[in-house]
């Protein structure tokens, strides 16, 4: 019923409908599945507080294996965390996705670079973004040494 709510554009009813399925999983791959439905719907809605519940319960789940997942959860974490101004941490997720994402998310990322750069006050911090992600990474190669 959620993916029928979301292709129809409800995605109030596909939300609801995708966290009642939480009751009936009863495997780890279950709970990813739904963890990333609730993930997807949230992101497109801004309920960030949604978005990172959910990528904490997916990354609990004990056959969280798959690298294409973790790098969906680490995307949408970054997302969430730069929609709540925290930059340092959403530099931090962006750069522990790994390669193998690839164009596998792109129709939440793409819904999210444009809802957020369309937000005049975080036109700033967006192209300051790239070296925020280079001092991130200076620091934790200066810090391993």
């Amino acid at each position: 019923m959620g993916a029928f709510h979301y292709e129809r554009g409800d995605l109030n009813a596909a939300l609801k409908c995708y966290v009642r399925t939480r009751d009936y999983c009863t495997t780890p791959q279950h709970i990813i599945d739904m963890c990333m439905n609730v993930i997807r719907v949230s992101l497109e809605m801004g309920n960030y507080a949604h978005v990172a519940s959910y990528v904490a319960k997916a990354e609990q789940t004990p056959e969280l294996t798959d690298v294409v997942t973790i790098a969906k959860l680490r995307a949408a974490s970054g997302l969430a965390h730069l929609a709540n101004r925290k930059y340092a941490l959403a530099a931090k997720k962006f750069m522990s996705i790994s390669d193998d994402l690839g164009n596998n998310f792109n129709e939440v990322s793409h819904i999210q670079a444009v809802t957020v750069s369309s937000d005049a006050d975080r036109l700033l911090p967006l192209q300051i973004l790239p070296f925020m992600v280079v001092y991130v990474r200076l620091r934790h190669l200066i810090a391993n040494h």
